[in-house]
């Protein structure tokens, strides 16, 4: 189990950056945990360019903040790119967060 030191990004609002477009505002937080298990992989599809997505899990210990806000984790920086929040599971003192495909927002 290798540790984890990154950011998580919360959505706190949305705003209107012009007519009938939406933006999430989020809010980056640091936290210290723990890699529960790595794994990723590459759909090809029809697509040109694969997707890659990760099945990763980080655990973190979490804040008063983050256990309030758990439902609004949007993504994980992890491995130098920002991936998508698929879970994020609460078992005080710690939030696990099941990661997806990388972050487009």
């Amino acid at each position: 189990m290798s540790k984890f030191f990154g950011k998580v990004g919360y959505r706190t609002d949305q705003s209107e950056s012009s007519p009938g477009v939406f933006d999430n505002v989020t809010l980056e937080k640091e936290y210290f945990g723990d890699v529960l298990n790595e794994t990723s992989r590459a759909d090809s599809g029809n697509q040109i360019i694969d997707n890659i997505s990760i099945s990763s899990r980080i655990s973190f210990l979490a804040d008063p903040y983050a256990l309030s806000h758990a439902q609004d984790i949007l993504y994980v920086v992890y491995a130098g790119a920002k991936w998508k929040a698929k879970s994020a599971e609460i078992l005080y003192p710690r939030i696990i967060v099941t990661l997806g495909e990388v972050y487009n927002g």
